[in-house]
């Protein structure tokens, strides 16, 4: 709890410094943090994934969203009818190998899905999650970032990765390191997040789906939860399994209902706030009660959404357009105010 009350402090200075109309949860970046904040995050709840094989890279282009060929990318797994199924950070090594830093709990299932397709090729698949270790690092300035990166590029240690997220800017540095190598920089990210309380406060400001709260396996549209906003999906790359339904809801555009930010407040708050607008600020030690995955939410009596996680005053919700960008009467769930917040990184796109 005293990390969340650190957080609040610092997004409340950091929505002080911005504009008005700049300072709300989907618009908050980095370079608006003060310039002390810099947050190191051990992301224990992360696994990684070794392929290997002279047919690695041809037989994981065949099954993710995103095009590997280039950098760290991050990406979507699917069915074959196009659901969602685990999503990944892809990175290549220098043997032509490759890791992916996945959900742990979805490792097992991981390897099984690649394992199905795997046929003849000629590809190893291994769970190394008891070998690495996934670190997250954000800071209010690009100098700490840099820093960290030149580290990572001076430690030349095989299959060692840094990269900055390719989800969005606001997002930081993620590090995947061999665990009896882990990259020193305690003196510059010196403010350790134990229980990931801030790092996914700070997912859940920017926007971003998570496993099983999010993205359902087998039952999530990837482009109803962003995976296209947040560079997870490559329309110009060649087949891949799910690609028919990807590519057709996105090219006829029908798209009803997307995950957005939210913040919740007391009824008492009657009018009813335009979401390309709305102002927050987060409060971790909001006394009601956590609204419930899979609650309705409610306009006028209609149902137009549900909210999918929630962490004090803030929250992600799948909400139907229509009503996002035509507010006229409030959201409530289960007695709580629910107010869309629309990331800027939504309207860009």
């Amino acid at each position: 709890m005293v990390g969340l009350r650190r957080l609040a402090r610092r997004i409340t200075t950091a929505a002080a410094d911005c504009e008005p109309a700049m300072a709300y949860a989907g618009r908050w970046a980095p370079s608006s943090w003060p310039a002390t904040s810099q947050i190191r995050t051990v992301l224990r709840s992360r696994g990684v994934v070794h392929l290997s094989g002279p047919d690695a890279g041809v037989f994981l282009q065949g099954l993710v969203s995103n095009d590997i060929l280039g950098g760290p990318v991050y990406t979507g797994f699917f069915n074959h009818k196009g659901r969602y199924l685990f999503d990944a950070f892809v990175m290549r090594g220098a043997s032509g190998s490759y890791l992916l830093d996945v959900e742990s709990s979805v490792v097992d299932d991981a390897i099984a899905h690649m394992s199905r397709y795997r046929l003849r090729s000629k590809v190893k698949i291994e769970n190394r999650s008891d070998s690495y270790q996934v670190e997250s690092f954000l800071s209010g300035s690009p100098r700490p970032l840099s820093q960290i990166m030149d580290r990572v590029r001076q430690s030349a240690i095989d299959d060692s990765f840094g990269f900055f997220d390719p989800r969005l800017p606001s997002l930081g540095l993620r590090t995947v390191f061999p665990k009896d190598h882990a990259l020193e920089g305690d003196e510059l990210f010196a403010d350790v997040d134990e229980e990931d309380n801030l790092f996914n406060a700070w997912m859940m400001l920017n926007g971003i789906p998570r496993h099983r709260l999010e993205l359902s396996p087998g039952k999530t549209i990837p482009l109803e939860a962003n995976l296209d906003f947040l560079n997870g999906i490559a329309f110009s790359k060649g087949c891949y399994l799910g690609q028919e339904l990807i590519a057709r809801t996105h090219f006829t555009g029908l798209i009803r209902k997307r995950t957005v930010p939210v913040f919740l407040s007391s009824m008492e708050n009657v009018p009813v706030v335009n979401p390309l607008f709305a102002t927050a600020a987060f409060d971790p030690l909001w006394s009601r009660d956590p609204l419930q995955p899979g609650e309705a939410i409610l306009s006028d009596g209609n149902a137009v959404g549900k909210i999918t996680s929630n962490m004090g005053n803030i929250g992600l919700a799948t909400l139907r357009l229509e009503h996002v960008f035509r507010p006229s009467a409030p959201f409530v769930c289960n007695g709580i105010r629910v107010h869309p917040v629309i990331p800027s990184w939504f309207i860009n796109k």
